[in-house]
């Protein structure tokens, strides 16, 4: 969901607990929202969003994370923490505009997750009832979204295990994990060669066959020298993308340098090479895995 979808269901939760009346029928609900709708488009053609009419902190972060110049983003980021001492948005881009070094990035995340965490416990986030349902109530996005990026930056300090604990407590937090955690989470396995870990996840979430889950799996089998299992994953996933093998190709031969410029500016398109890609470039610790890729393809070769 965009930050101007979140943005708007902030703005109708407010109003509907203002507005809202025990008692009142689903007919009456929906005409609440009909009203806040037409009173939200109304004020969102007028208002015009710049440093002088920006007043609140989301406001100010709006404008953080649409401006061009990173010294105009800090102040404005820095901005939006003065004017709430708890966004953690804020405070995500503060740290990633001004910190030094990859472990001076660390230590600020982590502070700010310290700092989420006791966001959570103070305003009853962190109960039975709630815990599986993060992301699906707003207040916990920017939680979420700080446990993320922490997730990115432990990988690339080398920190595997403690990138794999916090991806398995996401996904207990958010068990529809709709940031795609898993995605990263099965790679993780694969390196470490976890088969039972991975065969759980892959378990909890087979609703549906996706592609970063499968080449995770092939992988994962490719190290501990189940050749015979490495492929039949590896077939799952040429089943449903058909661009694998022109992507194994593709690496191969050092031709995906062009991937990024195919894609659209809303991301990958599912179930094609822009999506291996994707998976690749995020999780290149596991791809270190010698002769996978050449052995892959003259295996897909081999498929009549």
């Amino acid at each position: 969901m965009s930050k101007t979808t979140e943005k708007l269901q902030k703005e109708l939760q407010k109003f509907l607990d203002k507005n809202y009346k025990e008692g009142m029928s689903e007919e009456e609900r929906q005409h609440l929202i009909s009203e806040f709708i037409t009173q939200y488009n109304f004020k969102e053609n007028k208002f015009i969003l710049n440093e002088k009419t920006a007043e609140t902190s989301d406001n100010f972060m709006e404008l953080a994370t649409e401006a061009n110049d990173e010294k105009l983003a800090l102040k404005y980021a820095r901005k939006a923490l003065k004017l709430d001492k708890d966004n953690l948005d804020a405070k995500l881009l503060i740290a990633d505009l001004v910190s030094t070094s990859q472990i001076d990035m660390l230590k600020r995340f982590e502070k700010i997750l310290k700092h989420g965490d006791e966001i959570m416990l103070k305003n009853g986030y962190m109960n039975e009832e709630n815990i599986g349902n993060f992301w699906l109530i707003l207040e916990t996005r920017p939680y979420m979204r700080v446990k993320y990026q922490y997730i990115d930056v432990l990988k690339e300090s080398g920190m595997i295990g403690a990138a794999t604990s916090e991806c398995e407590d996401m996904i207990k937090l958010c068990q529809n994990d709709n940031l795609g955690v898993r995605h990263i989470l099965m790679a993780l396995y694969a390196f470490m060669e976890n088969e039972e870990k991975a065969l759980a996840l892959y378990k909890k979430y087979s609703a549906h066959e996706e592609s970063p889950i499968l080449i995770s799996l092939s992988i994962l089998y490719y190290r501990k020298r189940n050749l015979k299992k490495s492929l039949e994953y590896l077939k799952k996933l040429e089943k449903i993308n058909k661009d694998t093998k022109k992507f194994f190709r593709d690496v191969i031969y050092d031709k995906i340098e062009n991937y990024p410029e195919q894609m659209s500016d809303l991301g990958y398109r599912p179930y094609t090479g822009e999506e291996l890609f994707v998976f690749f470039n995020n999780n290149s610790y596991l791809f270190t895995t010698g002769g996978y890729f050449e052995w892959a393809y003259d295996e897909l070769k081999k498929k009549k």
